[in-house]
């Protein structure tokens, strides 16, 4: 199976549905991966652009989870690290933090390491394992 990079910007005219001519082409690219068994891998740090974009664009949280969930699910989508970006993506509505941290505190609590940040408000509340310098 093929496997190749997928950018912010065609994840948001997929989902977004946006720009007559990108929108369309966002789509049957990720039509005929699917179709042709080639993965269109999305890592963590495109995947916070995307949320910072919908954000933005004041998505409420709880739907740019269930919008990237879904997204996540279609035949040709592969989320890197998938495990860890679903679970930040799960625990992203029901926390009053930035996605980046939240994805932090995940690969930590999987990794069982420690996060290190000055933010004590956020990390406080994630539930793992973090230090101050």
């Amino acid at each position: 199976m093929k496997e190749n990079w997928l950018d912010a910007n065609v994840i948001l005219r997929f989902l977004l549905n946006d720009h007559q001519s990108h929108s369309k082409r966002a789509l049957e690219l990720i039509e005929t991966a699917g179709a042709q068994e080639m993965l269109l891998k999305v890592p963590s740090f495109i995947l916070c652009e995307v949320i910072y974009v919908l954000e933005g664009l004041e998505f409420s949280r709880e739907s740019i989870s269930r919008k990237l969930i879904d997204f996540s699910r279609l035949p040709a989508i592969k989320y890197v690290p998938e495990e860890i970006l679903i679970e930040a993506l799960l625990e992203y509505p029901e926390k009053n933090c930035d996605f980046p941290d939240i994805l932090l505190m995940s690969l930590a609590r999987n990794k069982k390491e420690t996060a290190w940040s000055f933010n004590k408000n956020d990390f406080r509340h994630l539930g793992g394992p973090w230090q101050q310098p």
